[in-house]
């Protein structure tokens, strides 16, 4: 499998997952790769949202307030 050239805008970590997926895995370790990227992604969210709390001085009552808001 060749790996596209950078000029077809994908973006590095596409680029690696590409070259990662050109190997054949199993089912099971396809999950836990999945599962990985996830929780990553899910970590850096949370750690973005509590520095954006702590800046502005969002307790958590008040954001439990705001998330349980009817639209």
């Amino acid at each position: 499998m060749q790996i596209p050239e950078p000029s077809q805008k994908f973006s590095n970590l596409q680029l690696e997952l590409l070259r990662l997926y050109e190997h054949d895995v199993d089912e099971e370790e396809l999950l836990k790769v999945k599962d990985f990227i996830g929780k990553m992604f899910l970590q850096k969210l949370s750690d973005k949202a509590n520095f954006s709390l702590r800046e502005k001085e969002i307790s958590p009552d008040q954001l439990e307030q705001w998330l349980n808001e009817k639209s």
